[in-house]
């Protein structure tokens, strides 16, 4: 995956990672809805539901979640031709209770709200042959010249031409992992901003299950997403060895990339791959993580070889609150962290902030080999921690203040540092030494 691991504890190049991942999955042609008329009884509403748009031999199937008896391409259909009354209407699309399959991309170009009953109960399932993503927000980013739908001096409003502020509620993407198809989630392509995602889940994709700001085209549009906020979310059983189970990236153009994003209660789950927060070359700013929960799966023979959460790169002010975490090792024994900060293209991480209770099983806490400015405390559990609490290891640059502060009891496991970065790390350097 162009990923490429200095066994001493240096830094890991991954310059080619976002672009990499990119080229594995299909290329994005943006389609051009179909000119229709929405069904009667809808256009009153100020809601539209999917079965406006599905013809009525297909509901019984999804009600019954059989997914087997429908046909995926009447489904894709629905889907686009809601999507688009939604956008141009000004309405919020319904999902229903039940399974709904799909064999092509759902796209989202314009601000628009998609509600379903929640994330158990509603759930868009791609065919087991269809490969690629289910759900793609395109260049839904705020420009004051059209994003409003009007000028300022302009009497009229035209909600088809609200360009940012995209609303996902309420349902799963429930993948085929045990298929081979490289099955994703939902992603990002160029500039959005001001999205909503609240009560989503994406279970078992053997693929990644969201991906926010790394897909763009060549220009001043490479991806990125902005002011953004992502309310219980879940990432369970998703990843594979070409794919992170989840990621945040930014476009590869100068200058400040995505930005204030705000995660409360993100929980990632039994994944088969690492979580990505990385950039090579475009900072990624004011990452916000509120009771987030990363939990592996120890021993386990799907356990993968790598840390739970990755922070690479250009990463600027990064806050991990009330932090819920549980280390792994694979069924081989090896052991892994569950966050490790590092470096991408010579770039490292700075201002990173984490705190909360750490329960590393059978893995490592923190590995730790780049980053300047970090401040990590909370609470370890000790007697459940088979590996070490932490590892500086011996390229960590700690300038500026770094701090390294765990409570624990006296038979806490080993923080392991480097000689040459032990007097940078306040904490217990003064009593453990580097092994």
């Amino acid at each position: 995956m162009g990923i490429k691991r200095n066994k001493t504890g240096g830094s890991v190049d991954v310059s080619g990672l976002t672009s990499e991942i990119a080229s594995k999955a299909p290329l994005l042609t943006r389609k051009t809805p179909n000119s229709y008329n929405r069904h009667q009884s809808a256009i009153n509403s100020d809601t539209l539901h999917i079965y406006d748009f599905l013809p009525s031999s297909q509901h019984a199937y999804v009600k019954q979640h059989d997914i087997a008896s429908q046909d995926a391409s009447e489904v894709s259909t629905a889907l686009e031709l809601g999507v688009a009354d939604a956008i141009s209407h000004g309405v919020e699309l319904h999902l229903p209770m039940g399974s709904l399959c799909y064999n092509s991309e759902l796209q989202i170009t314009h601000a628009c709200s998609i509600k379903g009953t929640g994330q158990s109960s509603t759930y868009l399932r791609p065919h087991p042959s269809y490969q690629g993503w289910g759900i793609t927000v395109d260049d839904t980013w705020y420009d004051a010249s059209q994003s409003f739908g009007m000028s300022i001096n302009s009497t009229t409003f035209d909600p088809a031409q609200t360009r940012f502020g995209v609303r996902l509620k309420g349902f799963s993407i429930l993948g085929n992992r045990t298929n081979g198809a490289y099955q994703h989630g939902i992603r990002t392509f160029q500039r959005v901003d001001q999205m909503l995602w609240d009560d989503v889940a994406l279970f078992y994709l053997n693929g990644t299950g969201f991906d926010l700001g790394s897909y763009g085209t060549d220009g001043n549009n490479l991806g990125l997403v902005r002011e953004s906020s992502f309310r219980d979310i879940t990432v369970r059983g998703c990843g594979s060895s070409e794919h992170p189970s989840w990621q945040i990236g930014s476009g590869a153009d100068a200058g400040d990339g995505t930005n204030q994003l705000e995660f409360y209660g993100l929980k990632s789950v039994y994944n088969m791959s690492s979580a990505n927060i990385v950039s090579s070359q475009k900072q990624i700013r004011r990452i916000t993580f509120d009771n987030l929960m990363l939990h592996g799966m120890d021993g386990h023979a799907s356990a993968f070889p790598g840390h739970l959460l990755r922070i690479l790169g250009i990463i600027r002010s990064l806050s991990i609150k009330k932090l819920k975490a549980n280390g792994s090792h694979n069924v081989a024994g090896n052991r892994y962290g569950t966050i490790e900060i590092n470096s991408s293209n010579g770039f490292s991480p700075q201002e990173i902030e984490i705190d909360g209770d750490h329960r590393s099983c059978a893995g490592h806490g923190y590995v730790i080999n780049r980053g300047n400015r970090l401040l990590i405390s909370g609470t370890a559990q000790p007697a459940s921690i088979g590996g070490n609490e932490a590892i500086f290891g011996p390229n960590c640059v700690a300038a500026e203040g770094s701090h390294y502060d765990v409570t624990a009891n006296e038979n806490d496991r080993s923080i392991l540092i480097d000689p040459t970065v032990s007097s940078l790390i306040a904490g217990k350097s003064a009593r453990e030494s580097f092994a």
